[in-house]
């Protein structure tokens, strides 16, 4: 899994992300998650993480093939990160161990790219 590109338009970011399956078993997605943790996590303090609901998914997302690539598009509100937590795309694998954390940093965030409007 790999962010491709960020981009915001009219007050929603959205992410493209290319995910890709090099394995001959085909990777069913239990649960797409996306939410903001704590950078760093000390023994006696809890970690709090807060889950953003996508408002949109575009592309297929239940399924990669076998040796096949896809991408997908995710937009969410816009919203910037505090300095200390990262935002997290979590893919979880149905009936498996196979489960992809990506991390995405607020400064990505920041820079990300506009999309043009067709008007």
């Amino acid at each position: 899994m790999a962010v491709q590109g960020i981009y915001l338009h009219e007050d929603m970011l959205y992410f493209q992300l290319k995910l890709k399956n090099n394995t001959a078993i085909s990777y069913d997605v239990q649960q797409l998650r996306i939410f903001i943790r704590d950078r760093k996590k000390s023994k006696r303090t809890a970690s709090q993480e807060l889950e953003m609901q996508p408002f949109y998914i575009a592309g297929p997302a239940k399924r990669i093939s076998a040796n096949a690539e896809q991408n997908v598009t995710i937009s969410l509100p816009k919203f910037t990160i505090p300095d200390k937590k990262y935002l997290v795309v979590q893919l979880m694998e149905q009936n498996g161990g196979r489960h992809l954390n990506l991390k995405i940093a607020n400064r990505r965030l920041v820079k990300s790219g506009r999309l043009l409007s067709n008007q």
